[in-house]
């Protein structure tokens, strides 16, 4: 009986996980550093798969040294991993949809940096895409502790797709 219910759950855990080569095209994050760590949002790869990640691990990842910047498509799946669940899929064409405006948004100005307060956290709206060959990010909104958005329509498209999604 053991031996079933763990081929079953094992099974339904593998169905839910993306294949390992999956590559995320988008990210919305909330990081505080204020009296501890918090790091936590949501990812969507290109197979549509919608996850949730959380890292509360508090004062002690604050010892940890700095991870360099993520730019490759395991390091930026690294950089999501910690408390990872499965919520659901995307629709496949709205994401097309979505993605195929992340060229435009990337080549726009950023906004002038505005701060907004202290020890709120930063929230970021961020797309991965190629370009010249390699896998770079784009980050078309912050808030939080500071404010500032591309300046393309397609910012506003963006920002209200991935709010739209849910977080669990």
């Amino acid at each position: 009986m053991c031996l079933v219910l763990l081929l079953c759950s094992g099974m339904h855990l593998s169905a839910a996980e993306p294949a390992t080569d999956s590559v995320i095209l988008f990210a919305k994050t909330y990081e505080n550093h204020a009296w501890g760590h918090i790091f936590e949002g949501i990812t969507v790869d290109d197979a549509g798969n919608l996850f949730s990640f959380s890292d509360d691990s508090g004062l002690e990842r604050l010892l940890l040294p700095v991870k360099p910047k993520p730019d490759t498509p395991q390091s930026i799946r690294e950089n999501y991993q910690t408390g990872k669940k499965f919520i659901k899929k995307v629709d496949i064409d709205k994401l097309k949809k979505m993605h195929g405006l992340v060229p435009m948004v990337a080549v726009a100005s950023m906004s002038p940096r505005i701060s907004m307060g202290r020890d709120m956290g930063k929230y970021s709206w961020v797309a991965y895409y190629f370009k010249d060959g390699k896998y770079k990010s784009v980050v078309f909104k912050i808030d939080g502790d500071d404010t500032c958005h591309r300046l393309a329509t397609a910012t506003e498209v963006l920002v209200d797709w991935l709010d739209s999604l849910p977080k669990n």
